[in-house]
């Protein structure tokens, strides 16, 4: 089963981003244009909504601050996620997360705390925003 390891946080994707090749600590990547005002794009649903959806996730563990972590079952390929989510004026803002998890498991958060929105990857040691396609390509680890 392939891994992967994420420590970033998790954005609406805003319409019309044009892809960059970029070397980023010596590794090709593609990495979104992102421009700073376009940071104040918000998921269309509520911090609460959001936080009702991943409730729903099983072995997720969530707290009234939006803090939670999610670990595997027992008998399965070993993977934690943790995270928080962000809220201003009444939606959710974006989603940090950091562990490892494998496509399923990103797949379920995605659906959890985006819904049908597109998304965008910030991924903190790089500092560049990266898609989903682009996450799975850089994120990949060995096992």
């Amino acid at each position: 089963m392939e891994g992967y390891r994420i420590h970033g946080s998790i954005h609406p994707r805003p319409p019309g981003l044009e892809t960059i090749d970029r070397v980023v600590n010596e590794r090709q990547m593609r990495v979104l244009d992102v421009r700073p005002e376009m940071l104040a794009a918000h998921f269309p649903h509520s911090f609460e909504q959001a936080a009702e959806q991943l409730q729903r996730l099983p072995r997720l563990f969530f707290e009234p601050d939006g803090s939670f972590v999610w670990v595997t079952e027992a008998n399965g390929a070993s993977w934690q996620l943790d995270g928080v989510l962000y809220d201003r004026n009444g939606f959710l803002q974006f989603v940090d997360v950091h562990g490892e998890f494998t496509r399923e498991t990103i797949a379920s958060l995605l659906e959890a705390v985006a819904g049908t929105q597109p998304v965008m990857f910030q991924l903190a040691r790089e500092a560049v925003f990266v898609d989903q396609d682009e996450l799975s390509r850089v994120c990949r680890i060995e096992r």
